[in-house]
């Protein structure tokens, strides 16, 4: 065998613990030199074997047993950030498992929070990493489905070839052995048993077959494709192999294959002729602190190929009941430690954990709309794009300019501020649920500001007033306590064609920045608020639309970020963006016919409890008979349409169902009734539930009703309650739960918190919930063993709907 060690960086060995990873002839499985040749080895080298990549710099560590990967990637992380190089991808070619009380060992269906860590910290770091499918020919495990969260993840699956003489899409095919289900992205010839791949091993050449291979042949795909264009971004690698892939089986994308077998030809010659994507800062994803296995198994990872063995151990991940303080956060995350790795940590516990990131939210932002010339008024609650009139009224005096909403008194409660620029007038308000308290009166402010901008500009807390006069470029800070004011801070020479100051947390630090829109050129500028002092550009463009009239700020999705509501009077238009850290914007949803009259709209309005319209809800599906409500989540397509499509009828119900269990929005991920479900399983049975993914781990979960608790198990991670209107809502998979059997539930407590337990209370499953509707008798058994669901019929019988179950109960 023949490589250019010198192009190797060495790791380190996390098996023997030591910093060496190299073994000795004849040492260990030779499953790490084999993917390392497929992936690098020298080529023309007289023995047969061609790496795909013999000129890319290398590092390689060892960790598989040891049940210390996600250290390992850690390291390999830093290791690129300290290398020079322009782009890094790290291959994974192993599988996670647990070992069970009993010394079983099974696949894992969860990560632990140092793996989720290690993971989000090298997609912080634009690393792209590569994993296995795993080779168990049934569901993949958390590391395999984790693409569907992380997006610098692509998941590999293995082919093999069943036909020789004819093309790739009709002569390959999943492997028998390959592990498949949501989140597998692309497969690679694996090679089989009787036909396997040759690689180096040793000092010679040696055979093996898997996902780990097909793993390995991705891997320097990447690689290739870096090559041929190092300005794309990792998304739009993964994007090239995946749209370049030549498809297999059924048209499109499957849970068996992927977008199908990889063309690494194509791909590169793609990549030379596509453009790079403006770079965009990652926005932090949530890191739990527990995972449901935590003292009940030994979590580890095996070599992806089918003949590994599983041996080693894990310390605990700490006790997530304790205090949490910085100390004991960076406890949870084990003795590795470097300088980019601990800054690292420390964003995630100031965003997350620290006292100061625990603000209390219902994940809602209110509006109100004024108009003018007649005094109306109306609240809106929205959610997600979605909007709930709460309150109508008229008999506002007509003369306000702006209207400011903010905490002027400290009470953690939003205020009212009422400005009249004719005459100066200037009113606060308390507001409480619609009925609103003169607070403050009085005249004699400047009467030529254009704008009064509300804002947490010293980061107290508080909601301080920035004015701004157009003609003049002045601008004057006020700190605004109980309606007294104090100036802090006043300039002038601001340009003098803005014509909207839009305030908003757009970086997700937890302070106002602000956001300059000038209509007549459509320019914009982005700029950092430092404590009323000389503020920081971020970011700055040209080419909006020029005929917006309001840009409003608001949390419209409860992720906790601002985003902006856009509204064009002449036209009715208005779109909702979301605000990626100061990048690109991404719209979430457009549409026009909105009334052409409102002069103002007020984000972060007082909350209003919203008026009685239950029975009018979704009135457009009242039509629907039960086949429709069935077609319309029994398939992966199905809720492809409902993510995509937010504002259809089913889409908006979705939305509203995921809003009242969760507080925000979380993506389908498993069909009622499905098809898709008997197949992915293997099982002769279907899916009697909804599943819901995505970013979900050990997010709370709330009762839609008001009932009793008759069934709290372990097993299975089961919570059912017995609704009064007479159905049982069930709750599966939760890594705990907040009831016992006999405890009575109000609506909207929280009742447990998602996981992926499995049978007799074991991490088996990725987390998500799986929310179930039964009608009585209510039989555990019957209703939740998967076995005994043979037919669709015998769900019908059993169950109902879950959506439509739900929407029966907002119209009661």
């Amino acid at each position: 065998m023949e490589r250019q060690y010198s192009r190797i960086v060495l790791g380190k060995d996390r098996v023997d613990g030591d910093d060496n990873p190299l073994l000795e002839p004849g040492e260990g499985n030779e499953h790490g030199t084999h993917v390392l040749g497929i992936i690098a080895a020298e080529q023309d080298n007289g023995i047969g074997i061609d790496g795909i990549n013999d000129d890319a710099p290398l590092w390689v560590g060892r960790a598989i047993g040891s049940g210390k990967w996600a250290e390992s990637l850690v390291e390999f992380v830093d290791a690129a950030r300290d290398s020079g190089q322009p782009n890094a991808v790290i291959n994974l070619s192993l599988d996670l498992t647990q070992i069970n009380p009993d010394g079983s060992v099974t696949t894992r269906y969860e990560f632990t929070p140092l793996e989720m860590a290690a993971l989000e910290y090298a997609r912080q770091n634009n690393v792209l990493v590569v994993t296995a499918a795993g080779n168990d020919g049934g569901v993949m495990s958390a590391l395999g489905q984790a693409s569907q969260q992380f997006d610098n993840i692509i998941t590999v699956g293995a082919a093999e070839q069943i036909d020789g003489e004819t093309s790739a899409w009709k002569g390959f095919d999943r492997a028998a052995y390959s592990s498949y289900g949501n989140g597998l992205d692309i497969v690679a010839d694996g090679g089989t048993l009787e036909n396997p791949v040759m690689s180096t091993v040793g000092d010679g050449v040696g055979a093996m077959d898997g996902t780990s291979v097909a793993t390995a042949k991705v891997t320097g795909a990447v690689s290739q494709v870096w090559a041929a264009n190092p300005e794309l971004s990792y998304r739009q690698v993964i994007d090239l192999l995946k749209s370049t892939a030549t498809d297999l089986k059924t048209a499109n994308a499957d849970l068996e294959t992927g977008s199908g077998l990889l063309n690494m030809v194509a791909a590169v010659l793609l990549a030379k002729a596509t453009k790079p994507e403006e770079a965009v800062a990652q926005d932090l994803q949530f890191i739990s602190l527990t995972w449901s296995g935590e003292g009940l198994v030994t979590p580890i990872e095996r070599a992806a190929d089918p003949t590994s063995s599983i041996t080693g151990t894990h310390q605990s991940d700490g006790n997530p009941e304790q205090p949490i303080t910085l100390q004991s956060f960076l406890n949870i995350f084990g003795a590795y430690s470097s300088p980019n790795w601990l800054s690292f940590l420390r964003n995630t516990f100031d965003k997350f954990y620290s006292p100061q990131s625990q603000k209390p939210t219902n994940g809602k932002n209110q509006l109100i709309f004024y108009d003018r010339e007649s005094g109306d008024n109306e609240f809106y609650q929205v959610n997600n794009g979605s909007m709930t009139l709460t309150r109508r009224g008229s008999g506002w005096r007509k003369t306000w300019d702006l209207i400011i909403p903010g905490d002027f008194d400290g009470d953690g409660k939003t205020n009212l501020l009422f400005y009249d620029r004719e005459s100066g007038d200037y009113e606060f308000y308390q507001v409480n649920n619609g009925s609103m308290t003169l607070t403050r009166r009085g005249s004699g402010w400047r009467k030529t500001w254009d704008l009064i901008i509300p804002g947490d500009f010293d980061g107290d807390g508080k909601t301080n007033l920035l004015f701004y006069d157009r003609e003049s470029g002045d601008y004057e800070f006020y700190q605004v306590n109980n309606g007294s004011m104090t100036l802090t801070r006043r300039g002038s020479g601001w340009r003098k064609t803005w014509d909207l100051i839009i305030p908003g947390d757009f970086d997700g630090d937890g302070k106002t920045n602000l956001l300059f829109y000038d209509r007549e050129s459509g320019d914009y500028e982005f700029y950092r608020v430092n404590n009323n002092k000389p503020m920081t550009p971020i970011r700055k463009g040209s080419g909006w639309r020029k005929t917006w009239d309001l840009i409003i700020p608001g949390d419209f999705d409860g992720d906790g970020k601002t985003n902006l509501l856009f509204y064009d009077r002449e036209s009715g238009d208005y779109e909702f963006y979301q605000v990626n850290s100061n990048k690109p914007m991404t719209p979430t949803l457009r549409g026009s016919g909105w009334r052409k009259t409102w002069d103002l709209i007020i984000p972060d309005a007082p909350e209003v409890k919203p008026v009685d319209e239950s029975s009018n809800y979704l009135q457009e599906l009242t039509s629907w008979t039960d086949w429709q409500w069935e077609d319309s989540i029994n398939s992966a397509s199905d809720l492809n349409d409902i993510k995509n499509n937010q504002n259809s009828d089913i889409g908006k119900l979705y939305r509203d169902l995921s809003n009242d269990l969760f507080g925000q929005y979380f993506p389908p991920s498993g069909a009622y009734i499905s098809d898709d479900y008997k197949n992915a399983t293997g099982l002769n049975s279907y899916h009697g539930a909804i599943d819901i993914g995505g970013s979900i781990n050990n997010h709370p979960v709330k009762s839609l009703v008001n009932g009793t608790v008759v069934l709290s198990t372990y097993h299975f991670g089961t919570l059912t309650i017995l609704g009064e209107d007479g159905r049982y809502y069930i709750y599966k998979h939760l890594s705990s739960r907040s009831f016992t059997q006999g405890q009575m539930v109000t609506k909207g407590q929280v009742v447990g918190r998602v996981g992926g337990v499995g049978a007799n209370g074991i991490p088996q499953f990725f987390p998500h919930l799986h929310f179930e509707v039964s009608k009585p008798p209510y039989t555990y058994g019957a209703a939740h063993s998967p076995s005994v669901l043979h037919s669709k019929a015998e769900i019908r019988q059993r169950n109902y709907n879950p959506v439509k179950a739900y929407w029966e109960l907002r119209r009661r």
